[in-house]
């Protein structure tokens, strides 16, 4: 019997854009195994990252302004994000 774990594996994530910005990474992912977008924000400086779920927000919107969304979600404020 397979799992979800072994899927995931099985199908990694694909990466549909990046950017770089003062040594800040953000990418745009689709997980094919849960057919589910999220953006990827990493600071190699100070070793965040964040994973912002798309759901029903519009991708590229996410992608362009992650801290707002993660914000929106709940995931900590956009002053929280930023001052990381």
């Amino acid at each position: 019997m397979e799992s979800l774990f072994t899927d995931v594996f099985e199908q990694p994530a694909r990466e549909l854009c990046h950017r770089s910005a003062d040594g800040v990474d953000v990418r745009l992912v689709w997980y094919p195994a849960t057919e589910s977008l999220a953006v990827l924000v990493e600071d190699p400086r100070d070793l965040e990252s964040l994973e912002v779920p798309v759901g029903d927000a519009d991708p590229m919107d996410v992608y362009e302004h992650p801290y707002y969304h993660a914000g929106r979600l709940g995931l900590g404020t956009a002053d929280d994000l930023l001052a990381a």
